[in-house]
């Protein structure tokens, strides 16, 4: 769920990246359509070093001025999300293992994810302790 609402929320930018875009290139202020395309190239090859596949795609098409596969993969897009396909989830969970890789690869990056791990069983090690009198009545009950 969360998945999607992230996705939703990346296809709503692009769908305004790509509006005022077209905006732009129908009433003809192109500096501002300039400084978009190196916003969008920078933006590409930091999703792509990230590990992303289909949003650099977008905004490569995009950097380039091929509006008809730029609508072309933005409807893709939103077609393989609407059809609850995995391919979105896989892409996010091979973006997450490089970022995770190189997080792993800094002391900083390591510290960072410790501390992580170490607040997740915490959080865990509560609902135990919440969830063991319940589980040990309902099995007693059981007998």
């Amino acid at each position: 769920m969360v998945m999607q609402v992230l996705v939703w929320i990346v296809v709503a930018v692009l769908a305004v990246i790509v509006g005022k875009w077209l905006g732009v290139k129908l009433f003809g202020a192109k500096k501002d359509v300039s400084n978009l395309r190196r916003s969008a190239q920078v933006l590409s090859i930091a999703l792509r070093d990230a590990g992303l596949k289909r949003l650099p795609v977008i905004l490569e098409q995009f950097v380039v001025g091929d509006v008809p596969d730029l609508l072309d993969s933005i409807h893709e897009m939103s077609i393989v999300v609407k059809s609850g396909n995995d391919a979105i989830l896989k892409e996010l969970a091979d973006t997450f293992d490089r970022v995770l890789g190189m997080k792993l690869q800094s002391p900083e990056g390591r510290a960072a994810i410790k501390i992580r791990v170490l607040e997740a069983e915490k959080v865990a090690l509560e609902v135990v302790k919440v969830a063991a009198p319940v589980v040990a009545a309902a099995a007693i009950a059981a007998l």
